[in-house]
């Protein structure tokens, strides 16, 4: 988890968020996006949200706790306290993105590179589940 070294005013972290957000929503194309984010983000903080977003999507797949906690090395107390973030109506815009097959599509395969950059390889078959979930899904879909 990510230290901020003081609490803000509330009115002044609404205003930074709000700058942060338009920002974001401002870039143009993609290759400018990952640009801005990597300027911004540390590995650290780059990682976090890239194994967050992966557990968002193998528990909407409803893949076991303990493949997500292997894959993705992470704890199962980490899954579960998004899994209830999700439960409780989190992550619903990321939730109906992920209802389009397109996006889905494009998500899987997107994570899957983000994942291979930032984690280190552990074995030739580390990437065989994410490879064999891809490619059950697609058969299906």
């Amino acid at each position: 988890m990510v230290n901020v070294s003081r609490k803000l005013q509330k009115d002044v972290l609404l205003r930074i968020s709000k700058q942060f957000n338009v920002a974001i929503l401002n870039l143009k194309n993609t290759a400018t996006g990952i640009q801005y984010l990597h300027e911004l983000l540390s590995e650290t903080e780059q990682l976090m949200l890239a194994k967050r977003l992966a557990v968002i999507l193998m528990l909407e797949k409803n893949i076991p706790w303990s493949q997500i906690e292997k894959t993705l090395a992470i704890s199962q107390t980490t899954i579960a306290r998004i899994q209830r973030h999700r439960k409780a109506g989190g992550f619903s815009t990321i939730t109906v993105m992920l209802q389009e097959k397109k996006n889905r599509d494009v998500f899987w395969l997107e994570l899957e590179i983000l994942l291979r950059a930032g984690m280190p390889p552990l074995g030739k078959n580390r990437w065989q589940s994410i490879r064999t979930d891809v490619q059950e899904y697609k058969k299906k879909h």
